[in-house]
């Protein structure tokens, strides 16, 4: 019984190892999008994006030479940071003296020149991992805009100042006051937020 009970449990130490590993293993491959979608700023313009790998090697480095683009003329890596958190910061940002798990990431900074597709690429340990990124051409987000007190032309609606680009200037009334604003998004887009900033 005894030679039993000892064989069992190390069958059931080895499971439980094999489990670990497999669990480790299977954390081990980054987090990132596979596909991202990006519209340009302006008719004829550019644009900016991200690329967010987080799940590394708490020690790997990527450096901003090592990571490519198949297509420049419409995606360039312009700039890279690294952030290095753990998982049990307590609200002070203080790290507890035992459980540490460290997280380690980069997020990867794109150019839009154009519209179109490429696929950029980076390597972790000794494999090689791609994100397809994809270029809209710019497109009027807005079907009506109205801003208390201004016009364009002879219009209140001034969704038609975004034909061109994403950001308009207008000049509001000394004399408005307790203004409001009414945004409705075009077909098929989707309003998840709006910056107004007054001078």
């Amino acid at each position: 019984m005894k030679k039993l009970w000892k064989r069992m449990t190390g069958l059931l130490f080895i499971g439980c190892l094999f489990a670990l590993i497999l669990s480790v293993t299977a954390g081990a491959e980054p987090l990132y999008p596979k596909t991202q979608y990006y519209y340009l700023n302006e008719k004829g313009g550019e644009g900016q994006g991200q690329l967010t790998i987080s799940g590394l090697p708490f020690k790997q480095k990527l450096s901003k030479s090592s990571i490519k683009s198949s297509n420049p003329a419409v995606a360039k890596v312009s700039g890279l940071s690294q952030s290095q958190v753990t998982t049990e910061e307590d609200q002070f940002g203080k790290l507890p003296t035992s459980g540490i798990q460290y997280k380690n990431g980069y997020t990867v900074e794109l150019s839009f020149t154009r519209s179109g597709t490429s696929k950029i690429s980076f390597k972790s340990g000794n494999k090689t991992y791609t994100s397809t990124v994809r270029v809209l051409p710019y497109t009027k987000p807005l079907s009506s805009l109205t801003i208390s007190g201004i016009k364009n032309g002879t219009t209140t609606n001034l969704a038609g100042k975004f034909a061109k680009g994403h950001w308009v200037s207008v000049k509001q009334p000394k004399t408005q006051n307790n203004g409001q604003i009414s945004i409705k998004a075009a077909s098929g887009w989707k309003i998840i937020s709006a910056y107004y900033m007054a001078e």
